[in-house]
C-alpha cells in the first residue's frame, strides 16, 4: 500500500481492496477515530472501549510496512520520475490500467448508471489534467513556499484520498 501511495495515479486503498484487507482496515481506522473522539470529550472509559476494538496485530504492520515503502520508495520515485518521465508515465498508465481490470471485476452491477458514472469521471479526470500547470524547474523556483496550514489541508485530503480506493493521494499532491 505504501509503495502504491507513492505512485501517481495508484491509490493504496485500491491496493487494500484488492488484496482483500479493505474492510478490515476501515474498521480499524474506524474504531481508532472513535477512541479519539471519546478521548476530546474525556471519555476515558469510551475511550479505552474504542481502542480494545483496534485490530493493532493487523494494523500496526500494515502503517509500519506502508511508512517504510514510503520512506525508501519516495525520493528514487521523485528521481525516476525526472530522469525518465515517459518510461515512468508508461509504468503508471500499465499500474492504473491492471487496477482498473481488478476494480472492474469487483462491481457485481454493471448498469447503464454504472458506464455514466464511469464516463463522466474519466472525462473529468481528462480535463483536470490537461489544465494544470507544468513542474519545470523553472517554474517550482518561481514559487514561494506556502502557508503551514496549505500543507496540513493538503496533508489531510491526501491521507484521506489515499485510503479511498481509486484515488490517488500522491496525484493530489
Amino acid at each position: 500500500m505504501g509503495a502504491a501511495d507513492v505512485v501517481p495515479g495508484v491509490s493504496g486503498g485500491t491496493i487494500a481492496l484488492v488484496l482483500g484487507i479493505y474492510e478490515r482496515l476501515v474498521a480499524s481506522i474506524r474504531s481508532g477515530s472513535s477512541a479519539l473522539g471519546h478521548l476530546a470529550k474525556a471519555d476515558f472509559a469510551g475511550t479505552r472501549s474504542w481502542l480494545k476494538k483496534v485490530e493493532w496485530s493487523f494494523l500496526i504492520p500494515l502503517l509500519g510496512g506502508a511508512l517504510l515503502a514510503v520512506l525508501l520508495l519516495a525520493r528514487i520515485i521523485e528521481d525516476l520520475l525526472h530522469d525518465y518521465p515517459e518510461e515512468m508515465a508508461g509504468l503508471f498508465t500499465g499500474l492504473i490500467a491492471g487496477s482498473v481490470v481488478i476494480a472492474w471485476r469487483l462491481i457485481k452491477t454493471r448498469d447503464a448508471k454504472t458506464w455514466i458514472v464511469m464516463v463522466g469521471v474519466a472525462i473529468a479526470m481528462f480535463v483536470l489534467l490537461g489544465l494544470r500547470e507544468g513542474t519545470s524547474d523553472e517554474t517550482v523556483s518561481q514559487l514561494s513556499d506556502p502557508a503551514l496550514w496549505a500543507f496540513f489541508t493538503a496533508g489531510a485530503v491526501a491521507i484521506c484520498a489515499m485510503i479511498l480506493p481509486g484515488v490517488s493521494g500522491s496525484f493530489l499532491l
